[in-house]
């Protein structure tokens, strides 16, 4: 199991049932090795026998690149580093703005920056062509 997948852990147990006469959907916290959650299984199993318990894989976490410490850039421009990852998205600090950690996706950060806009349509002249 590599070094990614224990910073991000990808198995969790998921159990449902009745209580108090209210369905419920309850899931608990990931864990990086498969046997921990088929232990964590089989104890809920134990604990409540009529409820549904499974172990889900959620996958590998994407984006094994973003990783704290990160510089990016956004699909704006703005230039920012990544303070705290988390499974899909991750808690940022803008290089140009105040101080403090925004919530942005992972799939929008950019290693290069993008091609600055041009004028709008409208307002772009083109040099007459003689």
């Amino acid at each position: 199991m590599s070094e990614w997948d224990h910073l991000l852990p990808r198995f969790c147990v998921r159990y449902s049932g009745v209580n108090a006469n209210r369905s419920v959907d309850l899931r608990t916290k990931e864990v990086a090795e498969p046997l921990v959650a088929v232990r964590m299984a089989e104890v809920l199993k134990e604990e409540l026998p009529d409820w549904w318990v499974r172990v889900e894989d959620m996958g590998s976490a994407e984006h094994p690149t973003r990783r704290s410490g990160t510089v990016f850039y956004a699909l704006n421009g703005r230039k920012g580093h990544i303070a705290i990852r988390n499974r899909c998205s991750a808690s940022v600090q803008w290089l140009d703005g105040p101080l403090g950690l925004n919530s942005y996706p992972l799939e929008y950060m950019r290693d290069t920056p993008p091609a600055p806009r041009g004028p709008a349509g409208s307002t772009w002249l083109c040099p007459l062509h003689t």
